[in-house]
């Protein structure tokens, strides 16, 4: 959209999407990746946002969930609807993303 005039900035939101769940997201990870703090904000220069929100993020342990996904690619080529024919398919574990309570709109 355009327009001709200047909007000023409403700012920062302090709306926090995580604020009072009980973060389903984490504990649906197969691989326990969010399951202790692993970069502390001292060690970052006191950054407030760390992975995981609160630093319990662990990529080395998401990667290994990955690469176990990857093993188990389905080689035969199938019909993907809206697509055609994929050679391949990996399907990603996603648990995190799949079990958080904000849904894009």
């Amino acid at each position: 959209m355009f327009l001709s005039v200047d909007l000023p900035s409403a700012g920062p939101s302090d709306w926090d999407p995580c604020a009072g769940c009980d973060m389903p997201c984490r504990k649906k990870c197969p691989q326990n990746a969010f399951g202790r703090i692993t970069y502390d904000a001292g060690q970052y220069g006191g950054l407030t946002k760390l992975p995981g929100r609160d630093g319990s993020y662990s990529l080395l342990t998401c990667d290994r969930q990955m690469a176990e996904d990857e093993e188990n690619e389905i080689k035969t080529p199938t019909e993907v609807p809206d697509y055609g024919t994929a050679v391949s398919i990996i399907k990603y574990c996603r648990e995190c993303e799949l079990n958080c309570r904000i849904k894009p709109s």
